[in-house]
């Protein structure tokens, strides 16, 4: 179906041959308007969950939802719009910055803004340097305020709940999970040179064992746009190293926080045929808890 959309609905044209989930049948704020609902005086935590989980039927926000409710998080779903990044790579630079600044204002009210998308984290990141850059002083302080108390969910279920604090995981998985450090974690998160809070996440599932893969944060040859549609020949020439890695490590699960790696890696596992499935690790978290 996306592949036949006008160009102008998209930023580029997804080729049909590409493996996609299935198109989701309503937003977020529809599915839990009771959370839609909470302003920053009833809720601590607004969770910043990106355009795809609109698109999109994936459960990554229904399993940050559901982790919430079982350790008791007032978790707010506030009006968002895209964060911007995928204009501003496009060169749509004023675009990008409405956006980011409809986003700054809905959100600066929160104790926390916990995001699980890493491209979403980067683009807020950048809006610091952005605004700085054209004299936007409002702005450039709004945005340095924001990224103060933003997190990943496993910076801040590692760092800022802490691991003491949550309820019992009930469900064992018995997985063999391996790990891809997507692009925009070492871009905008700079994992590389702070702690890994996402092993330390998936620790915490019975019956987890993580397996280490050859090449864990070399790209997967996505790109983003780029690479989800009219360049999809070279993204299978990108990926080829990747894709390999993955089925080496012997895991039964492969899981990263970007959403748009576990595509590329979900569409190249799948046409080789492998049974390894692509998981998102808020995914992989939720089952533990039932």
């Amino acid at each position: 179906m996306l592949s036949h959309l006008p160009e102008k609905l998209l930023l580029t044209r997804i080729p049909s041959e590409r493996h996609l989930p299935a198109l989701a049948k309503s937003s977020v704020r529809e599915r839990y308007p009771e959370l839609a609902a909470l302003s920053s005086s009833e809720a601590e935590i607004a969770y910043f969950y990106g355009c795809s989980s609109d698109l999109f039927s994936e459960p990554i926000v229904d399993s940050f939802i559901n982790i919430a409710r079982h350790n008791h998080w007032k978790v707010a779903l506030p009006p968002q719009r895209c964060c911007g990044e995928p204009f501003g790579a496009y060169g749509h630079i004023e675009e990008c910055h409405k956006l980011a600044r409809y986003n700054i204002d809905q959100l600066s009210g929160y104790k926390y803004v916990v995001s699980h998308c890493p491209s979403c984290i980067y683009g807020f990141k950048e809006m610091v340097k952005d605004f700085a850059r054209i004299g936007d002083k409002v702005y450039e302080e709004k945005a340095r305020a924001l990224v103060k108390k933003l997190y990943d969910p496993g910076h801040f279920i590692m760092a800022v709940i802490g691991p003491a604090r949550l309820e019992p995981r009930t469900r064992e998985l018995k997985r063999k999970i391996t790990v891809h450090q997507s692009c925009h974690e070492k871009l905008g998160q700079k994992i590389t040179a702070t702690p890994n809070h996402l092993r330390n996440l998936l620790d915490l599932i019975p019956g987890g064992e993580v397996v280490d893969m050859q090449g864990a944060n070399e790209c997967c040859g996505l790109a983003g746009p780029w690479g989800l549609g009219r360049h999809y020949d070279l993204t299978l020439k990108l990926r080829q190293d990747k894709i390999s890695h993955v089925m080496s490590s012997k895991a039964d699960v492969v899981t990263s926080w970007c959403f748009g790696c576990m595509l590329q890696m979900r569409d190249g596992l799948a046409q080789q045929g492998s049974s390894i499935q692509a998981k998102h690790p808020l995914e992989l978290l939720s089952e533990a808890y039932g």
